[in-house]
């Protein structure tokens, strides 16, 4: 498996290290992992969906940068490492960005805390 979807595996598998998801204007999360700040999004025109590293603006506070770059399309920025979807041929990479979208937006919206707290009963 390509190194990409390792990561992109590892970072769907232990959200607990995401610190913070937040959603951007249409179908874009910004979120950080370990400190690396990172959008995930889908492409409006197909149904890839991007995953992109924000290297060069990554110090910067993760709504400081939702307000510069609202609806900014990172596959056009060099400040942004890009990673699409339909460019790996192993046939899990699909499935590996649809779980990390999810994962995304479940912490976006605050879900993930709601089961974790349901869960807690079960414990």
């Amino acid at each position: 498996m390509h190194k990409v979807l390792k990561a992109i595996q590892a970072m769907a598998q232990n959200d607990q290290h995401m610190a913070s998801a937040i959603r951007a204007s249409g179908d874009s999360y910004y979120f950080t992992y370990k400190e690396h700040l990172w959008v995930i999004w889908k492409d409006s025109n197909s149904d890839k969906k991007v995953l992109s590293y924000l290297n060069k603006v990554s110090p910067k506070p993760i709504d400081e940068i939702m307000q510069i770059y609202d609806e900014h399309n990172w596959l056009q920025e060099d400040t942004a490492a890009n990673y699409i979807s339909t460019r790996f041929e192993e046939p899990e990479a699909r499935q590996l960005y649809e779980q990390l979208y999810a994962v995304v937006k479940e912490k976006a919206s605050g879900m993930d805390k709601v089961f974790d707290d349901i869960l807690g009963d079960i414990g």
